[in-house]
């Protein structure tokens, strides 16, 4: 259920508020007391000058308005509202009258929602892609072996086909990892060696996290295999320690 619109009634003059109901002050975290000292410059974001600018548009328009504003809560803490108001004249003075309602929440899932699609945008850039580089990669490893079929392994030019090869497999692992990010790559299990993926996705995680934070691999000796699927464990790997490097920086803030 909604919470019940906050009203608050203000002398458009001096700015203060002459009546106000429990939800508004409810909404911005004070008592009947303390409401009765408020003006409006105590609560609303903006400047002093621009809360008389737009008190003035207010009263130049001759009628209602709807506007989006970021109000102070007693806390300090803010709280996004859109709020109704209108102006009228009572007792000759100019009065203005405002609904608030707080949409803090709504504006936060609208956020993730934005960040949701633009994610899900990324993802299929990133999947067309890597689907492309991995057909580019499949035909050069074809290739690598076809030539080092030809050459045999005691030819001096062996060596470096093979290096080139080790260069493309692992290529074809990251196009794999887009491509598991963008959830267009089927699921392959295998049996993993642990030790063996932390290892591989070692460097990666130290650029991922930066040069300020120290990266320290510790692998378990004798560890049983599991059977998983490569680029997913990868993932699961990387997400965690950015969420770790994400904390860190927000308790040194």
């Amino acid at each position: 259920m909604d919470r019940a619109e906050g009203i608050f009634l203000a002398d458009a003059v001096t700015m203060r508020v002459v009546e106000c109901n429990a939800a508004f002050r409810a909404l911005l975290g004070y008592d009947g007391e303390e409401a009765a000292s408020l003006t409006v410059y105590d609560f609303d974001g903006d400047t002093r000058d621009g809360v008389d600018a737009g008190i003035r548009q207010l009263l130049e328009a001759n009628r209602p308005l709807q506007l989006e504003r970021c109000y102070r809560h007693k806390d300090g803490s803010t709280i996004e509202v859109t709020v109704s108001v209108s102006a009228f004249r009572y007792q000759a003075r100019d009065m203005v009258c405002a609904a608030v309602r707080d949409v803090t929440a709504l504006r936060d899932s609208e956020l993730r929602l934005r960040q949701s699609q633009k994610m899900e945008a990324i993802g299929q850039l990133a999947g067309g892609i890597a689907h492309d580089f991995n057909n580019l990669l499949t035909g050069i490893l074809g290739y690598g072996e076809l030539v080092l079929e030809q050459l045999g392994k005691d030819h001096p030019v062996s060596a470096d086909v093979i290096e080139m090869n080790r260069a493309g497999q692992s290529a074809a692992a990251l196009t794999r990892q887009l491509l598991t990010f963008s959830r267009r790559q089927v699921v392959q299990r295998e049996v993993l060696d642990i030790n063996a993926v932390l290892s591989h996705v070692h460097k990666m995680l130290q650029r991922l996290i930066g040069d300020s934070i120290e990266l320290v691999l510790e692998l378990g000796p004798g560890l049983r295999g599991i059977e998983a699927d490569a680029s997913q464990l990868e993932q699961v790997v990387v997400n965690l320690a950015v969420n770790a490097r994400d904390a860190m920086e927000e308790a040194a803030a």
